[in-house]
């Protein structure tokens, strides 16, 4: 009876320390792959980033070498495929 009660309690002690260290562990791999994750997506958004700031900064060469060939801000911007908002943006910047 005693032993049967001490076994069924080691048992049970036994079951709720596994469910508390799977709870854990998988805490653990949640946390590293969420890391993961993140540094994946901050490494895309810096190359996007990046591809827009070089598409920006070649316009801005051309803008500046089609200005300084005399051509009319209607005419770059046309060229450019944007805004004449947008073109003074590239020039002043």
């Amino acid at each position: 009876g005693n032993i049967l009660l001490a076994r069924k309690e080691a048992l049970e002690e036994g079951r709720e320390e596994g469910r508390e260290e799977g709870r854990q562990e998988g805490r653990q791999e949640g946390r590293e792959e969420g890391r993961e994750e993140g540094r994946q997506e901050g490494r895309q958004e810096g190359r996007q980033e990046g591809l827009e700031k070089g598409k920006l900064e070649e316009q801005k060469q051309i803008a500046l070498n089609m200005k300084s060939q005399g051509l009319n801000d209607e005419f770059i911007a046309k060229c450019l495929d944007v805004d004449l908002n947008t073109l003074q943006r590239l020039l002043n910047s």
